[in-house]
């Protein structure tokens, strides 16, 4: 088959597997990126499509290719993405679910704690269930309704700075979304000039607004504003910006290990374009395309709510807390060679009970056996930047064990400072752990 006759296969491909998805030309146009610029980053297309494999080296070179435009890092990750489908098509994948349930196979969840019970599939009756629910959830009704109002009646439109600041402040209230500071964010939401790719559903306008806003956490690193620029969409035009949150991850990546309904990684449901065709996959694997991607989304985040626990879902708490409470003891405090033994033992049970999930933090083991657990849990929370282990924990679910949940118990209170206590207590919390 040569490149035309497969552009063409590849074309009638995604218009069968996504047929309601206006943005397949450019999504072709993406997959054959290489085939034309190839040369320029010392790759050969051909030899990509038989190996059937994306370079490594092919998302840091479409960054380089892409800086100066808007988001080069989300551009980048949207081609690479589009060059994986075709190789997924040439491969044969994915596999599209059946729609038959699968008495034979144990449901799982990767990455996340499996329910102690058995998931029940997706049917139209439990969708049309939830959507009654939805009518009669204790204030969620009225609060939809304002934001519609807010959103549709009052400022429909986003080219006036005072406008749109209300529309965001709203937003971040409601939801709980957690962005102390709106204000430059309503300035990029203006600059981007919005209001005809809202009309058009452009699926690039999300990843948009949510990097290039200059809202950086405490080490200096711009946030990714993802859920909230989802929300922000989905309130001017709901039918073509389903909404993300951190439950409807958990009940995506829990059906797509169960049923195998779409392919993807975890961190592609971040990335729009993606997250939309998910949405879609998940749509039509279980037969449910009398409802509009409005109506699945408020399903999956009702039945994610109830399947999944809250630990790790600030977004849903809504409450916005300025500076994250640490519980403190009235018992008498254990003298100090005790605590530090017991807490170097917590550190050490640390290494080994990541080990068993997967993770080994090395470097981390290293400094507690050479200055001992105490000094070493001191000397990470010294540092500027949280450590990446922090992130490899909050990604198998388990910030539980991480230094910094030991740090903050109140048992250990009197081995910290005030301000040590208090950044671990930060950094907890902008992961979305509940203290």
């Amino acid at each position: 088959m040569n490149t035309t006759e497969l552009r063409h296969s590849f074309k009638a491909y995604m218009q069968k597997r996504y047929p309601n998805d206006s943005n397949i030309s450019s999504t072709i146009s993406m997959a054959f990126f290489l085939e034309r610029y190839g040369g320029n980053f010392g790759m050969d297309f051909q030899q990509v499509l038989v190996d059937k494999i994306v370079p490594d080296a092919y998302r840091q070179k479409l960054e380089e290719s892409f800086e100066g435009s808007k988001n080069p890092r989300a551009r980048a990750q949207i081609y690479e993405r589009s060059l994986r489908l075709l190789l997924e098509y040439l491969d044969g994948k994915p596999p599209i679910a059946s729609n038959q349930p699968r008495a034979d196979k144990k449901l799982q969840v990767v990455n996340y704690p499996a329910p102690s019970f058995k998931v029940p599939r997706p049917t139209k009756q439990s969708v049309a269930e939830y959507l009654d629910k939805w009518t009669q959830l204790p204030g969620y009704t009225e609060q939809e309704e304002a934001l519609l109002l807010l959103f549709k009646d009052t400022f429909p439109y986003n080219k006036s700075l005072s406008e749109v600041l209300i529309k965001c402040s709203t937003l971040n209230d409601f939801y709980g979304t957690n962005i102390f500071n709106v204000y430059p964010l309503a300035k990029h939401i203006v600059r981007l000039d919005i209001d005809l790719r809202l009309a058009d559903g452009d699926p690039n306008l999300v990843n948009d607004i949510s990097l290039g806003h200059g809202i950086t956490s405490r080490s200096g690193k711009e946030l990714h504003l993802f859920s909230f620029a989802t929300k922000y969409c989905s309130h001017h035009n709901p039918l073509d910006f389903p909404i993300y949150d951190s439950y409807v991850e958990k009940l995506l990546v829990h059906f797509r290990n169960a049923d195998r309904f779409s392919s993807f990684r975890n961190e592609e449901l971040r990335d729009f374009l993606v997250f939309k065709r998910i949405i879609m996959d998940f749509r039509k694997a279980y037969q449910l395309d009398d409802f509009n991607l409005k109506q699945i989304d408020q399903y999956l985040w009702q039945f994610g709510k109830e399947i999944f626990p809250k630990q790790y879902s600030k977004s849903e708490q809504n409450i916005t807390p300025a500076i994250p409470e640490i519980p403190s003891t009235s018992k008498e405090v254990e003298p100090m060679d005790t605590l530090i033994n017991k807490f170097s033992s917590d550190m050490e049970n640390i290494y080994h009970t990541a080990s068993k999930l997967g993770y080994t933090p090395t470097y981390f083991w290293q400094m507690v056996q050479s200055m001992g657990g105490y000094q070493a849990a001191k000397k990470l929370i010294s540092t500027k930047n949280p450590s990446s282990g922090l992130t490899r924990l909050w990604d198998l679910r388990r910030l539980d064990l991480s230094v910094e949940a030991h740090v903050i118990k109140p048992e250990y209170s009197s081995l910290f400072t005030d301000e040590e206590r208090r950044i671990c207590a930060e950094r907890l919390e902008s992961f979305g752990y509940k203290i």
